[in-house]
């Protein structure tokens, strides 16, 4: 079964009749709704392959070759070398591309220095209030406090940013 027809549309689907069929039936497959989680999964990688257009490019290719079409000539160095059988791995479910595109393993972070904001803010306010103790100046026991009310408004600041990067690259496009 090919990812067309796992989603039930044409080889020559637009993207926006690709992501509509894709909603449609991950609404309707989906566990939190009583689906089949290896029927989503299924979905999924479907729907990763051919939203991408490199992916589906790629993707095309491989299908042609299966069907013992020969490529095109564009996409005869694209094509990946046949293995001499010696020590090689099943991979016929896994998509080489997987590792290649930009898309994290992980939930995204912020980036790193926004993340030393926070820490940083708050040695401010522990020297501030050494400071506080060595001299005695009660401006010096403010600006701790400040600067520690600040901390926390940073360290909220960048978990929200984590969170709306996290949200942004699992959004459907």
């Amino acid at each position: 079964m090919t990812y067309y027809d796992e989603l039930g549309v044409g080889p020559a689907a637009a993207p926006v009749e690709i992501r509509r069929a894709y909603v449609a039936l991950a609404r309707r497959h989906h566990p939190d709704a009583g689906g089949d989680p290896a029927r989503m999964r299924a979905l999924n990688a479907a729907f990763a392959t051919l939203s991408d257009p490199e992916r589906r490019r790629r993707y095309d290719v491989d299908l042609r070759s299966a069907d013992d079409a020969p490529p095109a000539p564009e996409d005869r160095h694209r094509a990946w070398p046949a293995g001499d059988g010696a020590g090689d791995v099943d991979l016929s479910g896994a998509d080489p591309a997987d590792l290649l595109d930009d898309t994290p393993f992980g939930p995204p972070a912020a980036r790193p220095a926004l993340v030393a904001v926070p820490p940083g803010l708050l040695a401010l306010a522990l020297l501030s209030a050494t400071l506080f103790f060595v001299f005695g100046h009660p401006a010096l026991l403010a600006g701790a406090g400040a600067l520690v009310f600040f901390a926390g408004i940073a360290t909220a600041a960048v978990a929200l940013l984590s969170l709306t990067r996290g949200a942004r690259t699992t959004r459907l496009p």
